[in-house]
Protein backbone atom coordinates (compact mmCIF):
# COMPACT_ATOMS: atom_id res chain seq x y z
CA UNK A 1 0.00 0.00 0.00
CA UNK A 2 1.07 3.53 -0.90
CA UNK A 3 1.54 6.15 1.67
CA UNK A 4 1.26 9.79 1.03
CA UNK A 5 -1.24 12.31 -0.37
CA UNK A 6 -3.54 12.21 -3.30
CA UNK A 7 -5.58 15.22 -4.20
CA UNK A 8 -8.67 14.81 -6.89
CA UNK A 9 -10.48 17.06 -9.32
CA UNK A 10 -14.38 17.60 -8.57
CA UNK A 11 -15.39 15.00 -10.48
CA UNK A 12 -13.34 12.65 -8.38
CA UNK A 13 -10.80 11.88 -10.79
CA UNK A 14 -7.06 11.75 -9.63
CA UNK A 15 -4.97 14.84 -9.83
CA UNK A 16 -1.83 14.35 -8.34
CA UNK A 17 -0.51 11.10 -5.87
CA UNK A 18 2.71 11.65 -4.08
CA UNK A 19 3.42 8.49 -4.21
CA UNK A 20 3.62 8.13 -8.01
CA UNK A 21 5.83 11.85 -8.40
CA UNK A 22 9.08 12.44 -7.06
CA UNK A 23 9.17 15.69 -5.39
CA UNK A 24 11.83 18.51 -5.08
CA UNK A 25 11.97 21.48 -2.24
CA UNK A 26 13.21 24.64 -4.06
CA UNK A 27 12.84 27.25 -1.02
CA UNK A 28 11.52 28.28 2.13
CA UNK A 29 10.20 31.69 2.91
CA UNK A 30 9.31 33.18 5.89
CA UNK A 31 6.12 35.66 4.97
CA UNK A 32 5.25 37.84 7.05
CA UNK A 33 1.64 39.13 7.90
CA UNK A 34 0.08 41.16 4.81
CA UNK A 35 3.96 41.02 2.97
CA UNK A 36 3.93 40.58 -0.73
CA UNK A 37 6.94 39.02 -2.89
CA UNK A 38 7.85 36.45 -5.38
CA UNK A 39 10.07 33.87 -6.17
CA UNK A 40 11.49 32.58 -9.71
CA UNK A 41 11.57 29.01 -10.57
CA UNK A 42 15.30 28.71 -12.03
CA UNK A 43 14.77 26.67 -15.85
CA UNK A 44 16.48 23.76 -14.68
CA UNK A 45 14.00 22.78 -12.67
CA UNK A 46 11.18 21.00 -14.63
CA UNK A 47 7.67 20.19 -13.84
CA UNK A 48 4.58 21.16 -11.90
CA UNK A 49 5.44 24.30 -9.44
CA UNK A 50 3.86 23.43 -6.11
CA UNK A 51 3.47 25.17 -2.68
CA UNK A 52 1.99 25.20 0.60
CA UNK A 53 1.65 27.57 3.62
CA UNK A 54 2.06 27.09 6.98
CA UNK A 55 0.73 29.37 9.58
CA UNK A 56 3.12 30.22 12.40
CA UNK A 57 0.87 30.93 14.97
CA UNK A 58 -1.64 27.93 14.26
CA UNK A 59 -4.24 29.98 12.66
CA UNK A 60 -5.43 29.89 9.10
CA UNK A 61 -3.68 32.25 6.84
CA UNK A 62 -4.49 32.49 2.99
CA UNK A 63 -2.52 34.93 0.85
CA UNK A 64 -3.15 35.73 -2.63
CA UNK A 65 -0.85 33.02 -4.17
CA UNK A 66 0.14 32.54 -7.59
CA UNK A 67 1.85 31.25 -10.53
CA UNK A 68 2.94 32.81 -13.65
CA UNK A 69 5.03 30.79 -16.39
CA UNK A 70 8.09 30.70 -13.49
CA UNK A 71 7.45 32.97 -11.11
CA UNK A 72 5.28 32.24 -7.17
CA UNK A 73 3.85 35.46 -6.24
CA UNK A 74 2.24 36.00 -2.78
CA UNK A 75 0.54 38.94 -1.37
CA UNK A 76 -2.73 39.89 1.05
CA UNK A 77 -5.68 38.32 0.68
CA UNK A 78 -9.08 40.42 1.36
CA UNK A 79 -10.57 37.24 2.70
CA UNK A 80 -8.44 35.98 6.02
CA UNK A 81 -6.79 38.41 8.48
CA UNK A 82 -2.72 37.63 7.44
CA UNK A 83 -1.21 36.33 10.14
CA UNK A 84 2.78 35.19 10.07
CA UNK A 85 3.55 31.81 7.55
CA UNK A 86 6.02 29.91 5.95
CA UNK A 87 5.78 29.41 2.32
CA UNK A 88 7.34 26.27 0.73
CA UNK A 89 7.74 25.19 -2.59
CA UNK A 90 9.13 23.08 -5.33
CA UNK A 91 8.51 20.99 -8.31
CA UNK A 92 7.28 17.48 -8.91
Amino acid sequence: MSVGVKVFNADGSLQFDSAAHLSRVLGIVAVPAGATGSATIPADATGTIWWVLLPTDGSWYMPGVSVSGRTLSWGPSTLYTPTDATLIYGVY
